[in-house]
């Protein structure tokens, strides 16, 4: 039993899966010699548990790694210390194998686990690896192409294993058409501190389900789906209060593309495939649906939150995809008057060619411009959807007192609330990030014809020309918006 007067260590442990087996190593000095052991190590001030998993199986074995899931964590107590074991599932991307602080190792079967000594916290794991190792549905020996964030500044098109069943509550999904996300670049760059090498990129996509877990009750295979960006538990105090984009499990939040492979390849598994996936109607295709469980989702949220009225005078800032999906989003509202402020003559272009009834302005004219169009001294709403290091203060300089700011945006850089400058203008500014909540609701609009997104998609390419689709759209090449990737 833990007790308040022994030290307590964070660690971690690699589940090492390949076509030979389960890797164990054994120990070759200390308190516990010739005991066997789950790689790993002791999680460093300032890491993640899968950055320090990556770094001790790269000291350890030479080994590079992809973490393919989380396994359990265990909280054991020695004599002398507590440790607080966190267990991935993984496998190897390149290297050679060879021990450096090991004596041995073995290969294990699934029905020899326990043919060896095993460290006491290590043992401990052995349940939840069979009932990983009975979820198995998918043959390991399958492979598939998957765009990969292999370092800072380098993704790679690599062959990967297909992948499987790990907990009752997953799905496989065959993705059909996925797409590139600005998020994608800014894991790309080194600017997404929790993205973890060796993850398959891409968070935007729709598939066709292949496999459900045992758990899994909403959809079944042959259905096509959607793909929320954030999973979510649906059982979290977050998520049962609406907060899912904020839920406390590990698989919650932003793992796809980000923690855990994306869709970004052929297959993708999606944890909590209940709250994470929609069936589509049949009389929706893939390219109109492709958005829904990112930037429609949303633009969708953003609308939702800013209780416009239909008397309002509603600014968006920023005209990019995301900035379009929120616009299609106002206009269910039917205010008075919409606005886009946006920069770039392509993306002005494109809005007074597909959205004549909105109005346009450029940044450095936008404030003069809102004032002689609102009615009360500004904008009653304002949706920030640009994230330029300017815009957030463009986006309460253009509200009129009492009017709502809703940030969509992200920021590379701080940015300050100047609350002297601000002060009677009683603004109420609402954050926040996408919601997988409305999906269902957003299909059933796109079905009736009340949003389409389809002129978002201006390229399309297969999934081995990937590289040239990234540099398109990093590049805005060729008036590119949106990109569509056909994973088949």
């Amino acid at each position: 039993m833990k007790t308040d007067n022994i030290k307590s260590i964070a660690v971690v442990a690699a589940v090492i899966v390949t076509s030979e087996g389960i890797l164990a190593t054994q120990r070759g000095s200390g308190d516990f010699k010739d005991k066997w052991e789950f790689p790993g190590g002791k999680i460093e001030a300032g890491e993640t548990p899968e950055q320090a998993l990556m770094r001790e199986i790269r000291e350890e074995l030479d080994l590079e790694i992809r973490i393919d899931s989380f396994l359990d964590t265990v909280d054991y107590t020695y004599p002398d210390f507590n440790i607080k074991l966190h267990v991935y599932v993984c496998s190897v991307i390149s290297g050679i194998l060879n021990l450096k602080e090991h004596k041995s190792l073995k290969w294990l079967k699934s029905d020899g686990l326990y043919s060896v000594e095993w460290l006491p916290a290590d043992k401990v794991i052995l349940p939840a690896l069979e009932n990983y190792l009975e979820n198995v549905t998918v043959d390991k020996k399958d492979d598939m192409p998957a765009y990969t964030y292999l370092q800072e500044g380098h993704f790679a098109l690599l062959r990967k294993p297909v992948p499987h069943i790990v907990n009752p509550k997953d799905a496989i999904v065959r993705v059909t058409l996925s797409s590139i996300c600005t998020s994608d670049l800014h894991i790309k760059h080194g600017s997404v501190p929790r993205a973890v090498p060796g993850i398959t990129v891409g968070h935007e996509m729709v598939g066709v389900v292949e496999q459900v877990g045992r758990e899994v009750a909403n959809v079944k295979p042959g259905d096509r789906v959607t793909v929320n960006v954030e999973t979510y538990c649906g059982e979290c105090f977050f998520c049962k209060n609406g907060y899912v984009n904020n839920c406390e499990d590990q698989d919650g939040g932003w793992a796809l593309g980000c923690r855990i492979d994306g869709g970004q390849a052929c297959y993708v598994r999606v944890p909590h495939a209940d709250m994470g996936l929609n069936r589509i109607p049949d009389n929706v295709t893939d390219e109109q649906a492709l958005f829904v469980g990112d930037i429609l989702a949303t633009g969708y949220w953003a609308a939702r939150i800013s209780e416009i009225k239909e008397e309002d005078t509603v600014l968006i800032i920023g005209a990019g995809p995301t900035g379009v999906c929120t616009l299609l989003c106002v206009k269910l509202k039917n205010p008075r008057k919409i606005i886009v402020c946006e920069k770039s003559e392509e993306r002005i272009a494109f809005i007074k060619r597909h959205y004549p009834d909105v109005m346009v302005v450029k940044p450095e004219n936008c404030k003069d411009f809102v004032m002689q169009e609102s009615a009360h001294g500004g904008a009653d709403v304002v949706l920030e959807v640009a994230g330029a290091d300017d815009t957030f203060r463009l986006a309460w300089e253009c509200a009129r007192p009492n009017a709502v700011v809703t940030v969509v945006a992200l920021y590379d850089k701080p940015q300050v609330l100047p609350l002297p400058d601000m002060y009677g203008k009683n603004l109420t500014f609402k954050t926040g990030g996408v919601d997988g909540c409305d999906c269902e609701e957003i299909l059933r609009l796109i079905s009736e014809g009340k949003i389409d997104t389809t002129p978002l998609i201006t390229h399309r390419f297969a999934l081995d020309e990937i590289e040239e689709a990234y540099r398109v759209f990093e590049n805005r090449l060729d008036g590119v918006i949106k990109v569509a990737v056909n994973e088949n």
